[in-house]
């Protein structure tokens, strides 16, 4: 980060938890951010100063096993339980991550379009279609629709 840092510069880490509000944290010199990368939807918005910072990831044997990445049954069963306890089961769970390109679809599409300069269209093009097939199996739609009903209801 950088110790001249003030309001205008950008640079802010965004970070939020799953169907949760949003957090944007402003890059002050010696700040730390530690999250769970797989767990935390995040980004760092466009910054009009040189910034400098220093991302370290941590990966280990028990991280992306199958059952961190893929949806089964069990987990579609969830569309039959209450909202809110779905959202506690995908805010706690990697699982969020097959679910979070297209409940959080236009913030996504965004921060495509504010961080890859030229190559943003054809990225939101592949996002779009990869949000368009996840849409297209009913019960996914169904979750992801809910999922986006309990955002726009939260306070």
């Amino acid at each position: 980060m950088y110790s001249s840092w003030k309001s205008g510069d950008g640079g802010e880490l965004e970070v939020t938890p799953f169907c949760g509000k949003m957090a944007r944290i402003e890059p002050l010199h010696s700040r730390m951010a530690i999250f769970h990368s797989d767990r935390m939807l995040h980004r760092v918005l466009p910054s009009i100063k040189p910034r400098y910072c220093f991302t370290i990831w941590i990966d280990g044997a028990n991280v992306n096993s199958d059952n961190d990445v893929f949806l089964k049954a069990k987990h579609l069963a969830l569309l039959q339980r209450p909202t809110n306890e779905m959202v506690e089961f995908f805010r706690n769970s990697p699982l969020q991550r097959l679910l979070a390109r297209a409940v959080y679809q236009d913030e996504y599409a965004k921060s495509l379009l504010e961080c890859q300069g030229q190559g943003a269209p054809c990225m939101v093009d592949s996002h779009n279609a990869n949000v368009s097939a996840l849409q297209h199996d009913k019960s996914l739609g169904d979750m992801v629709n809910r999922l986006q009903e309990y955002i726009r209801k939260t306070p």
